[in-house]
């Protein structure tokens, strides 16, 4: 079998093949949609209900609720409101309070999971289109087969599996940087106007998504220079830098439309809007809004982990990928030093080594580090790990013709995709949970990252639902809002960082408390886990053998 038969495609198999890959996308994340909350998606659920209420009321300054700005999941979300709660547009308001908005949808007997849930599949449909996209492009650069199981590998990563379910802004903020890259390499090639005007569309999607975006605009600036090193004869130097200069300015106008058309805040205040989101960034990258982290064994009281870190994201990289994307990486490198990949995939590979080193190199420079942050980084290198699975393939089927055949290139397809799936079976419904065995698992993770983002919280929450009368005591917690989606009453919050002798005697006069491994590991409030080391929990959650979260009874 040839590298073209593997890659020629009709169009009703081209249309097949899509509505296949929409469905091996979507169905494996629809199970446990309800399941836990994160920390982040109580507020992000939220302004997607604000977002909607903006909306349906035409209050386009109003639909500035986000300071990321988040505008992506704020669209996935109004969808989720208009599928499972429509009456907020003319119950909510755009400026709900927390406590307002719980209020309103226990009187209107919403379930807020079920909302949160709602939001969760408009969310993973958003993504299944941008995911159909990046193999369109994919098969455009490789051929079909190659590019399906490329996109298969990238979609069962955990930590992209992860975020493809929950309303947030990095994957989205991923797969635009990353669609605009390959569109921008396309039309480099010769694919025509369009994917110049689309590139700078994604970009835009990546810039409504989350301000570092902006990261991109230098890359994209270099890559249209680049063929400057090749003089043309007959062509002046001035010529072609003027017709860089035309390509760059329309790309940022398609950046710029794409930003424009869909936030509308932007339509009533844009200078106001662009500034307030500039400060957001500018404060939040030198650490104005920062909190205590635990890394690699160290706290860092004021949560500053500097440049002087370089190994942050490389580190943690390590944790949160596979073991079959790590060994498709090192065979990328092997072929890649020998000259052996396929000719017309180094470009490609290039591309996709280098925008990957650009951008964990840019994002070292920010003081405020999370695992999430690298998000954007895991998409390029699974499709270079693909490329060095593709590569070790047609390299053996050079060599043993048995190799092929249709039937083995899909056994060996499944086989390594069975791999990739296999710790998100492993791990359900908790997919975050992944840590990665090479490195030592979930078992030794807490020793280096920063472990927890809610899951747990369900299970605790769940645990106290079963005692008579848990709705009328005391309960405080930390994640309150994450707590309170599961709990049949309404706990209290108890603040992470800087506790105070108040704090501390609210929290030892109630009748339950719940710890969170995010407060061991940070030693948040030490005054009150030296009292609570005296006392033994009630309740223990452990998830893959190791413990999340403890219950206890302060006052029997």
């Amino acid at each position: 079998m040839t590298l073209a038969k593997l890659t020629s495609s009709q169009p009703l198999r081209s249309l097949l093949l899509l509505v296949l890959l929409a469905a091996l996308y979507l169905l494996p994340r629809l199970p446990y949609l309800g399941q836990y909350v994160t920390a982040d998606e109580p507020m992000f659920a939220k302004q997607g209900g604000q977002f909607y209420y903006a909306l349906a009321n035409r209050q386009w300054a109003a639909s500035e609720v986000g300071n990321h700005p988040g505008v992506t999941y704020q669209w996935s979300g109004a969808a989720g409101f208009l599928l499972e709660f429509p009456e907020f547009r003319d119950l909510g308001s755009a400026d709900i309070s927390d406590g307002h908005f719980r209020n309103l949808l226990l009187r209107q007997a919403q379930s807020p999971l079920a909302l949160l849930a709602a939001e969760r599949l408009t969310t993973i449909l958003f993504h299944t289109v941008f995911f159909l996209a990046l193999f369109l492009y994919l098969r455009h650069l490789l051929g079909p087969a190659p590019a399906a199981f490329a996109s298969l590998l990238l979609a069962f990563e955990p930590t992209i599996f992860t975020y493809s379910r929950l309303v947030h802004s990095e994957l989205f903020l991923a797969e635009g940087l990353l669609l605009s890259l390959l569109a921008f390499f396309v039309w480099q090639r010769g694919g025509g106007w369009p994917h110049l005007l689309l590139s700078g569309g994604f970009a835009g999607v990546g810039l409504l998504s989350k301000t570092p975006a902006a990261i991109l605009i230098p890359f994209i600036g270099l890559m249209a220079l680049l063929p400057l090193r090749h003089p043309q004869p007959g062509q002046p130097l001035a010529a072609r830098l003027g017709r860089v200069s035309l390509h760059l300015a329309l790309w940022g106008l398609a950046a710029i439309a794409t930003l424009f058309l869909f936030y509308p805040a932007l339509w009533v205040n844009p200078l106001e809007v662009l500034g307030r989101l500039f400060r957001f960034t500018t404060e939040s990258s030198v650490g104005d809004h920062l909190s205590t982290v635990f890394f690699n064994g160290r706290v860092y009281p004021d949560g500053a982990i500097g440049p002087q870190i370089w190994y942050y994201y490389p580190l943690t990289y390590l944790w949160r990928t596979t073991p079959v994307v790590l060994i498709g990486l090192a065979l990328a490198a092997l072929f890649a030093a020998r000259r052996a990949l396929p000719a017309a995939w180094r470009g490609l590979a290039l591309l996709l080594t280098t925008y990957p080193a650009y951008y964990v190199f840019a994002l070292n420079f920010s003081v405020k580090k999370f695992d999430r942050y690298l998000v954007p980084a895991h998409l390029p290198l699974a499709l270079l790990a693909a490329l060095g699975w593709l590569a070790l393939f047609f390299w053996l089927a050079g060599r043993w013709p048995r190799l092929k055949s249709r039937a083995a290139a899909l056994g060996a397809a499944l086989v390594l995709l069975a791999l990739q799936v296999l710790p998100l079976i492993q791990t359900a419904p908790y997919y975050i949970n992944y840590y990665n065995p090479l490195m030592g698992g979930p078992q030794k993770a807490p020793e280096v990252l920063m472990i927890g983002w809610g899951e747990g919280l369900d299970e605790a929450a769940r645990y106290l639902n079963q005692i008579p009368g848990i709705e009328e005591k005391a309960v405080v917690v930390w994640y309150a809002n994450t707590f309170n989606y599961h709990f049949h009453g309404v706990a209290t919050e108890i603040r992470i960082h800087a506790l105070t002798p108040e704090d501390l005697e609210i929290a030892l006069a109630a009748d339950y408390i719940v710890t969170y491994t995010h407060t061991w590991q940070r030693r948040s409030g030490p005054t009150l886990l030296d009292v609570l080391e005296t006392m033994e929990p009630i309740h223990r959650v452990v998830i893959r053998g190791v413990e999340y979260a403890q219950i206890y009874q302060l006052n029997p």
